[in-house]
């Protein structure tokens, strides 16, 4: 009887461990999260419209303002979010006096639509760097930085509007 309750205890916590974070709640339900490999190299990556990007450290300290990381198991990681471009030394954010705000990453500007998709993607209010019209404008566009999704495949659930 004891083996049995121990390979059932084993069965469960092998299939804790084993199981990746709930995904699968929609398209970009995970962007803007951050996650590392536990014993890995301490390398974070940043989920973006559904790619891993790894941010290095100089561009982390300027663009994040201490978010949460979330541990993932390295074959979760790759099997979950094929690899994109990092995100490089010298990525800023912009913001313009009008109140636009552009993540400048890789020479293109990504229009952040908003506080709610600054907070999404964990971005610091504190480094931002005013640039004139002229000045944003010299950067192609990139894809935009929308606010997460609400309604039933959103992270927030049903919406209760």
């Amino acid at each position: 009887m004891s083996r049995i309750y121990y390979a059932t205890a084993a069965a469960i916590l092998t299939a804790a461990v084993a199981t990746p974070p709930a995904f699968g709640q929609g398209p970009g339900a995970h962007d803007g999260k951050l996650f590392r490999v536990p014993g890995g190299q301490g390398e974070i990556w940043l989920v973006d419209q559904g790619l891993r990007r790894h941010v290095h450290a100089p561009a982390w300290r300027a663009l994040f303002n201490d978010p949460p990381v979330e541990d993932i198991r390295q074959a979760d990681l790759e099997k979950l979010f094929p690899l994109g471009d990092p995100v490089r030394d010298g990525a800023f954010i912009a913001r313009h006096k009008d109140g636009a705000m552009f993540l400048v990453d890789a020479g293109r500007k990504r229009e952040i639509r908003g506080m709610e998709a600054l907070r999404r993607y964990r971005l610091s209010e504190v480094h931002f760097v005013a640039k004139t019209a002229e000045e944003i404008a010299a950067y192609p566009n990139g894809a935009p930085i929308d606010p997460p999704i609400r309604g039933p495949l959103g992270p927030s659930g049903p919406d209760k509007r």
